[in-house]
Formats: C-alpha cells, structure tokens, sequence
C-alpha cells in the first residue's frame, strides 16, 4: 500500500510538470499573436506632416535577420521587429506604423514598448528602454512586387518617419 502511494504521488508529480508550455514566449503571453491586414488607407492617427528621423531599424523578419531584400511567398502572413526611437530627445513613440511603398502604399500597426536595452547602451539613452516593437501583418491584400518599409512614429500630434534599408518582396 505504501509504494502504491508513492508510485501515485510520483505520477502526478509528473504530470504536473508535463502541463508546463515548452514554449517560453507562449508562457509569457498565451494569447496567438493577431496578424493585420496591411491597410490601404493611411490611419487617421498619421500626422499630415511627417518629419524625418534616422533612428530606426527592422532587425527581423519572420524571426530571421532583416536583409535589403526579402523575399516572403505571396500572401503571407510576416512577423517584423524592431525599435524606433527620438534618440535627440530621449524619448519612445506611442504608436509606430509600418508604411509599405510599392505597386501600392499600406500600413501596419506595430505593438510597442518592447524591451530593447541593446539601443539605450548604444546610444547612452536609458530613457529609450522600451524603444521595441512589434508588428503582425497579413499581406493579402498586396499585389505581387516589391516593398520598401518605412517606420512611422508617431507620438501625440507629431509624426517621424524613418526610411529603413529593408524591402519586402512579395513573390
């Protein structure tokens, strides 16, 4: 009876720890990422005028390093990461964009407010931290063709725009 007991208590030791997630990202936020459409229409939230910034980067796409060009089959569902930042000021956008320039020009809303302790050390700005982001996007509403990215930032009535040394080529 006793080892009865034991081999019970071991079995559901196990099984305790079988129902952990494997997947560290999916431990620490469960919810499947929600892809969006890239949008034709320019977001209401755009500034009119946006001012020039160089402080920007697209480091991934689709957990690959960022080329000039990449190639993504054709309506495809990416994953884009990277940060932007008023590194003159200090400061992190609320809102970034991703503006996609070829046969036509849409947008994709990036989540925001990731981590990025690699751009505040480079730049000797603590106060940019969080300059990450995030984007899900669903091309199926793009054509066949090339597409250069842009970063949009957008914090309260201002709006900067980052020419980012990427493209998106959609086979």
């Amino acid at each position: 009876m006793k080892h009865s007991l034991i081999f019970i208590a071991i079995v559901l030791s196990l099984a305790a720890c079988s129902d952990k997630s494997s997947n560290p990202v999916a431990a620490k936020n469960p919810a499947a990422p929600v892809y969006l459409k890239a949008e034709m229409a320019r977001p209401v939230s755009l500034p009119a005028t946006l001012g020039p910034i160089d402080t920007c980067v697209v480091d991934t796409i689709n957990d690959q390093p960022a080329k000039e060009s990449n190639a993504v089959a054709d309506k495809s569902k990416i994953k884009l990461e990277g940060w932007a930042a008023n590194i003159m000021l200090g400061s992190t956008p609320q809102d970034v964009y991703i503006e996609l320039n070829g046969l036509s020009q849409s947008y994709i809303k990036a989540n925001t407010g990731f981590k990025r302790p690699d751009v505040a050390t480079a730049y000797n700005k603590p106060a940019v931290t969080n300059a990450g982001w995030i984007a899900f996007a669903d091309l199926s509403t793009l054509g066949a063709g090339s597409y250069k990215m842009r970063v949009v930032q957008v914090t309260g009535a201002t709006g900067l725009v980052c020419e980012a040394k990427n493209s998106i080529v959609i086979n």
